[in-house]
């Protein structure tokens, strides 16, 4: 669980600025923030995350109330909505956004990064190898799982990555199938 309330320099640690801009902000009106008796400036949690998702910033691992951040990168509603389903039924806080394309998934990498991306390779213009090496990249130090949706014959052709890489979950898939996915990603599902 988190604070209710940060500090300038806390917040600026999150918004990757200095105290100095968060009091700028502050006292401008941008970020809400009230005063304890001895002058010193506090931002509550909620200001805070709201401010950061006006702004399109990301929202750090320790602000979030979620155990684990979910992305689904699938253009078939049959697939978002059967994942959705099983992890809104599991006994585990999940956050899910869900990607219709490559760039809206660029996008929630950016502001709201997650612990899972679950990748349809059935969506064009996806080379599978090629995404989860870029979204290795581009979780830097914070190590995403991938979970590949894939037909039988491309789970072939992933054997050659990394198997820290990623998980494959082979069509069709039983709710018992995700949760072996999920649980071989680092993710226990309850």
């Amino acid at each position: 669980m988190t604070k209710p309330s940060f500090s300038t320099s806390e917040v600026a640690s999150f918004c990757h600025v200095t105290s100095d801009t968060i009091r700028k902000w502050t006292e401008t009106g941008k970020l809400y923030a009230f005063k304890t008796p001895g002058g010193h400036r506090r931002i509550r949690k909620e200001d805070l995350l709201r401010f950061m998702q006006e702004h399109a910033m990301p929202i750090p691992r320790e602000l979030r109330d979620s155990e684990c951040v979910v992305l689904i990168i699938s253009h078939d509603n049959g697939l978002v909505s059967s994942v959705q389903r099983f992890l809104e039924r599991a006994n585990s806080a999940f956050t899910t956004n869900v990607a219709w394309d490559i760039f809206e998934a660029g996008r929630f990498m950016a502001t709201n990064p997650p612990d899972v991306v679950l990748v349809d390779f059935a969506v064009q213009g996806i080379d599978a190898v090629d995404l989860c090496k870029r979204l290795r990249e581009i979780s830097e130090g914070n190590a995403v799982r991938v979970v590949a949706v894939v037909a039988q014959e491309l789970a072939d052709r992933l054997r050659d990555l990394p198997p820290q890489s990623l998980s494959v979950l082979k069509r069709p898939f039983t709710p018992d199938d995700l949760r072996r996915v999920f649980a071989a990603a680092g993710v226990e599902i309850r």
